[in-house]
């Protein structure tokens, strides 16, 4: 049990993979604990498109790690800031309210997953296993790349993709390749990353 969370759905997400939840909420809990703080220096610097792209990350995170009331505290939140502008901000009551919510909500989450930490301890890395036609050294450069990315929840894992699609090829099969690359443009950063561990154990499919 893990109080904030729904760890039955989150592991039927990731497969019962047990390891990589707890990865993927301990780096959801060290990259989102200042992201009150941020969200309100956006808001109140008008910065209403920023607050948004911030807002709409979490809100699907919060869905990957199956923080279920996070997620609908961020719903309600982003349904507030995505047409904001300067000419027209958000309803101050409403808002208000909304943030109270959400940081609330995220404080409680980002807590319980950090009670993980002191149990985890570092998994072995796994070496790739490109086919014979790749090079080693260059796959194994672009999957530590993409790995990284995909852990720290950072949207340069679509710019990754893109830089390394050729090498990324010999891991994937084309509808694979394309698969992952929506999970990525979605936000579903724990899917891909979880796709992703299975092509390096098993190499491309049919």
């Amino acid at each position: 049990m893990l109080d904030g969370f729904d760890l039955a759905a989150g592991l039927r997400r990731l497969q019962g993979n047990e390891a990589l939840y707890r990865k993927l909420l301990l780096s959801f809990a060290d990259r989102y604990a200042p992201a009150p703080r941020d969200l309100r220096r956006l808001l109140d610097g008008g910065e209403y498109l920023a607050a948004h792209h911030l807002v709409h990350d979490i809100k699907g995170l919060a869905g990957n790690l199956a923080a279920l009331r996070l997620q609908a505290a961020t719903a309600e939140l982003e349904r507030l800031v995505k047409p904001a502008s300067a000419e027209n901000p958000p309803p101050p009551e409403p808002l208000a309210r909304a943030l109270a919510a959400f940081e609330e909500l995220l404080h409680h989450a980002v807590a319980s997953a950090a009670t993980l930490r002191p149990a985890a301890a570092p998994a072995p890395q796994e070496a790739p296993t490109p086919p014979p036609a790749a090079d080693p050294a260059r796959l194994r450069s672009a999957v530590a790349a993409m790995t990284k990315y995909l852990s720290d929840f950072d949207s340069a894992a679509a710019d990754c993709l893109e830089a390394n699609r050729e090498l990324l090829r010999t891991l994937f099969a084309p509808k694979e390749l394309e698969l992952l690359e929506k999970r990525i443009e979605s936000y579903d950063f724990a899917e891909a990353l979880a796709q992703l561990a299975q092509a390096r154990k098993g190499g491309p499919g049919p």
